[in-house]
């Protein structure tokens, strides 16, 4: 029976059982606030896509000790190879950089070049192309004569990732 009274257990309906203990309403209330704050945040805030790159050196046999080799691999969101995506050396001349080489992922996502360059600084741009907004990730690398260096390149997600923790699964 309802009755006018602000009394709990009067204002609980009998069908129910009896109701909860007032700490499980107070931490399931807790609850929906901090899962509807995370759902806030992540509109607020979104994923993005990004390209991450890593660089390895290695030494070369000596019938190549005059070149670089740059060669590498380009994976997508799942671990799948990226065709497409364009790994260029820039040099600085003059106040501005110049690409001196360029080399683009075949459909198994890799690329391999040999070059003979200069010794010294150059930036390693990846790009994608359109395909994700235009990503385009640049590392500083120091090039030598005599090394082949492992350029692995992943496409990644950034931003604010949540992870709900359900019971009911």
């Amino acid at each position: 029976m309802i009755s006018s009274r602000p009394d709990a257990q009067d204002t609980w309906l009998p069908s129910l059982g009896a109701p909860p203990p007032f700490r499980v309403r107070i931490a399931t209330a807790a609850a929906s606030l901090a899962v509807l704050a995370l759902l806030a945040v992540y509109l607020l805030f979104p994923t993005e896509m990004a390209l991450a790159v890593s660089i390895d050196r290695s030494g070369l046999r000596p019938a190549l000790a005059r070149s670089e080799v740059i060669y590498g691999s380009v994976y997508g969101l799942r671990g799948g190879p990226v065709a497409g995506v364009t790994v260029s050396l820039e040099q600085r001349e003059d106040r501005k950089w110049t690409t001196v080489l360029s080399v683009t992922s075949q459909s198994d996502g890799t690329f391999r070049q040999v070059a003979r360059l200069p010794e010294g600084e150059y930036l390693v741009v990846v790009s994608d192309g359109d395909r994700h907004s235009r990503l385009a990730a640049t590392r500083a690398i120091q090039l030598a004569p005599g090394y082949a260096y492992r350029i692995t390149v992943r496409l990644v997600r950034t931003g604010i990732i949540l992870l709900f923790p359900v019971r009911a699964y």
